[in-house]
């Protein structure tokens, strides 16, 4: 990950948290932040929130990937695709 993806990562790893935290209050006595959600419903900002804060943690702990000299061909094991030649044929009626 470079610089900016990790300023964003942890910008949004900020906002997990604080739906985490939200949703466990609010699975007991409900939430009120620009909605409101009864106490059993709400638990689903935590939902949210783990749902933001797992991929970052994830992809933080990633090792960056390793770069190949050779850059394998994905649609062809015997190389890249090559444009077949026109042949000049009278009975083609596209020529």
């Amino acid at each position: 990950m470079n610089i900016f993806d990790k300023i964003c990562a942890s910008m949004a790893f900020v906002l997990g948290v604080v739906l985490i935290l939200l949703g466990v209050i609010g699975a007991f006595i409900g939430c009120k932040a620009h909605f409101t959600l009864p106490p059993i419903l709400g638990v689903i900002p935590a939902i949210i929130g783990w749902g933001v804060v797992k991929p970052i943690i994830l992809a933080w702990k990633k090792p960056p990937p390793q770069k190949s000299s050779v850059s394998p061909d994905v649609f062809s094991p015997s190389g890249p695709l090559r444009p077949r030649p026109v042949s000049e044929d009278k009975d083609n009626p596209l020529m």
